[in-house]
């Protein structure tokens, strides 16, 4: 019986340092936002439209490419084309 009640102490305890702790320190995580298009069918996302593929300002660089095309509300697997071409940057 004493097994029992030590672990149930235990994970208490475990919830208390990961759930309330965060939030009586003032760390309150907040939802992240993803600049991009919204697409209601078929559509091809690039580095100009959609904020989490990889784009040099400085030198106009971007390679990256999303395409899906859709039928009936789905997206078969040969109908979805994810692109990227090398190219090299000094840093």
């Amino acid at each position: 019986m004493k097994s029992w009640k030590f672990c149930f102490l235990a994970l208490s305890l475990i919830f208390l340092l990961t759930v309330v702790s965060p939030i009586a320190n003032g760390q309150i995580f907040k939802a992240g936002y993803v600049r991009g298009q919204i697409s209601t069918g078929d559509g091809t996302w690039s580095p100009q439209n959609f904020s989490w593929f990889y784009y040099d300002l400085d030198e106009g660089l971007g390679s990256e490419s999303l395409s899906v095309d859709v039928e009936d509300r789905r997206a078969e697997k040969s109908h979805i084309i994810y692109r990227s071409d090398v190219f090299s940057s000094e840093f």
